[in-house]
């Protein structure tokens, strides 16, 4: 209060509202008000009370979470939070917190449905421990018996943080619908079943139109189908994307097929939608065992573009490590491709390191490869830019590709700052990748290609301080025992890579599970 001219001037001081912290518990009710004391059910919170605004926090306590059939899902989301202001669902640090579709009668399903808007769901595990992995007498996935889907992302501004999504038909299904949203540091494996016709079911599947979906830093293995698919078709769309520091691995090695399907696979047809895709720094492996015969097409790379498309228009990929496969990498009718600092490694049995087909107006004049390794044990680089593609046909005829020395490669105006090695590697490839949401929390991926017992690497890049209690979790194991624990010491840490236990599906899937190391290993570092 102060006088001015005469005049009494009064100032109000107006505190900005804080956010607001609420509960959940498996016991909860909804007719509590979300205290620690009188916690709301899971559902309850979702349809978003009153009290619950914009910013807010949501914390789920540990425990099992299962609920009635509502006639779309188990769990249905309806918070809305602001711009700036989402409303986190959140476990409760050091908890373990499932929603399991078991109990649910009717089958494909979401086990989470979200319908909200900026909202941030973060470690919630999500799964169907109801054993049924196969029903040979029926097809399509609608028709599955017994199994439900994960997460079913149709809202935008959402954001999917650090869960574990497993033994579901479905991993994570990221709508169209579902615009500028985010999957970001998620363990996906085990999802699918087998059905009459062939297997089903992915870790990620995708569409976008608008804005800009990303997908960085998840774990993706083991699937009955493929492990990230983005599909176009109809009325959908494949386009501004960021896939970002993911590690996919082995997809489709528990399936009946006895071939793999890639881990990373873009396609449909859409009419060119497909442009703007940026894929960058992710890791992929297909393990050698997967490979069934040197003279098939048995899968397990990256597909970017398929047999069937129209064209495709754009794509960046830089600093990816593509491995295993019968082609690492396969490049389908683009118009426009940027392929620069990555690393290719095909193994003995594939059927080359890298394809590129082109339709007969595409050509290399728009194509920028430029600083990439290619280990090529295969002995094949197979190269075909003459390709001819019969639209509108569904099916597509083009000239017989044939194996080109890496001279004509080079010729045809591509990659001439790069080399070809006709061996695999030797010695040891390291990266550890920081968890933007989690301080401590990282990704450490290691390709052994020496077969070493255990491997030395830096993890401060995870965000440790000198005297911080530490784990690292095996990431195809991860809620079993840590495979390190300690005080960081500011050095780098010994990591085995011998010894490791995969983690055992829920019922029995038609090829069991196999551990990828000693070759290939990734764990999460997590500060205690």
């Amino acid at each position: 209060m102060r006088l001015v001219c005469g005049l009494l001037l009064v100032s109000l001081f107006i505190p900005a509202a804080r956010a607001a912290e609420f509960y959940v518990s498996p016991d909860g009710t909804p007719k509590g008000d979300g205290s620690k004391e009188k916690p709301w059910d899971l559902q309850t919170a979702l349809g978003q009370p009153a009290a619950v605004k914009g910013g807010d926090t949501i914390w789920v306590a540990g425990g099992k979470y299962s609920r009635a059939w509502d006639g779309t899902s188990l769990f249905d989301s309806k918070l809305t939070g602001e711009e700036g202001k989402p409303i986190r669902v959140r476990v409760q640090p050091g908890q373990r917190a499932t929603l399991d579709c078991a109990p649910v009668a009717k089958v494909n399903w979401s086990t989470l449905m979200i319908h909200g808007a900026w909202t941030w769901f973060e470690g919630l595990e999500v799964t169907d421990s109801n054993p049924q992995r196969s029903d040979t007498s029926r097809n399509t996935w609608t028709e599955s018996s017994g199994k439900n889907s994960g997460v079913n992302v149709r809202g935008p501004h959402v954001k999917l943080i650090n869960m574990v999504v497993h033994d579901v038909t479905s991993g994570i299904d990221f709508w169209q619908t579902s615009e500028d949203s985010e999957l970001y540091g998620n363990i996906i494996y085990y999802c699918g079943w087998q059905g009459a016709d062939r297997a089903h079911g992915h870790a990620i599947y995708t569409q976008n139109d608008k804005g800009t979906k990303t997908i960085a830093e998840t774990i993706a293995f083991d699937s009955f189908g493929w492990g990230l698919h983005a599909y176009a078709g109809g009325n959908a769309y494949v386009r501004n994307y960021d896939i970002v520091g993911n590690v996919l691995f082995n997809g489709g090695a528990i399936r009946a097929e006895g071939r793999p399907t890639e881990n990373l696979l873009i396609a449909g047809g859409g009419g060119g939608s497909k442009k703007n895709i940026r894929i960058d720094e992710n890791f992929t492996y297909c393990a050698p065992a997967l490979a069934t015969s040197a003279d098939k097409d048995y899968g397990g790379g990256t597909k970017l573009g398929w047999n069937w498309d129209y064209r495709n228009v754009s794509t960046t990929i830089r600093k990816n490590t593509f491995v295993g496969g019968a082609y690492p990498v396969e490049l389908w009718s683009w118009d426009e491709i940027t392929f620069t600092g990555n690393r290719v490694v095909a193994f003995p049995k594939a059927l080359g390191a890298i394809s590129l087909i082109a339709q007969n107006d595409q050509s290399a004049g728009k194509y920028s490869f430029a600083d990439n390794t290619y280990y090529d044990a295969c002995g094949k680089l197979k190269l075909n830019t003459s390709a001819h593609f019969d639209q509108g046909k569904g099916d597509t005829v083009f000239d017989a590709a044939t194996a080109t020395s890496w001279d004509a490669w080079k010729a045809a105006s591509l990659d001439a700052n790069s080399k070809i090695e006709s061996k695999l590697p030797t010695g040891t490839w390291t990266s550890v990748r920081p968890n933007k949401y989690q301080n401590g929390r990282a990704n450490v991926i290691i390709y052994n290609w020496d077969a070493k017992e255990a491997v030395e690497v830096d993890v401060a890049a995870a965000g440790l301080k000198e005297g911080d209690a530490f784990e690292i979790r095996d990431g195809q194991n991860f809620f079993g025992a840590p495979v390190v624990t300690g005080k960081f010491a500011g050095k780098s840490v010994k990591i085995p890579m011998k010894g490791l236990t995969i983690v055992e599906p829920v019922g029995k899937v038609p090829v069991a599970p196999v551990h990828t190391a000693p070759q290939f290993g990734i764990f999460v570092i997590v500060k205690k």
